[in-house]
């Protein structure tokens, strides 16, 4: 049998998740922010983790549902994982390797897409020359990135790259790497 890992997010994606996934915001005492946002088993990040966990744990008790646990210290220490709750307990979700990276992968995506048509849209609506700039430090500002491992500088190369291949979805099409946001999983 091979070995399962728990499925944790990489920790630029938690700040950009924290903002854009819809769920309960909740103060903790120790400083932490933390929110917890439910993934339906019927949405297509469900499914995918469904599929998955069926194939890495193939007699389990089916899951109700999937959660991704985001918290943010003051200190700035990011963590994500993804629970699964079956009755009334919720467990960390473990996966193989592999699946864990496809399901960061596609978060990965999820998140140049929407860094990419954002900054385009800034630009498309500015005269300045400074635009594509401009565009970046709003998007980082938006969803505190500036803590993370990321810079300006390899959302501008991203943006820059994404234009040369002129269609927007063919990340979806092609093998990807995230070599230029300088992040390797486990």
């Amino acid at each position: 049998m091979q070995k399962l890992v728990v499925v944790n997010i990489r920790p630029h994606l938690i700040s950009f998740l924290f903002q854009e996934l819809h769920g309960q915001i909740q103060a903790d005492v120790e400083g932490k922010k933390v929110k917890l946002a439910k993934v339906s088993r019927s949405s297509l990040l469900g499914q995918m983790i469904e599929t998955f966990e069926a194939s890495a744990v193939p007699y389990k008790k089916r899951t109700n549902c999937y959660s991704i646990f985001l918290r943010i210290t003051e200190d700035g220490i990011k963590e994500g994982a993804f629970h699964a709750k079956t009755d009334h307990n919720y467990k960390v979700l473990e996966l193989l390797t592999e699946h864990v990276t496809i399901i960061n992968d596609l978060l990965e995506s999820m998140f140049r897409l929407s860094a990419v048509e954002y900054i385009k849209g800034y630009v498309r609506g500015s005269s300045s020359l400074n635009a594509v700039n401009t565009a970046i430090n709003e998007f980082m500002k938006l969803h505190n990135l500036y803590d993370t491992e990321l810079d300006p500088e390899s959302l501008r190369r991203m943006y820059y790259n994404a234009l040369k291949k002129n269609h927007s979805l063919s990340r979806l099409q092609n093998q990807t790497s995230t070599r230029s946001l300088y992040y390797h999983s486990a």
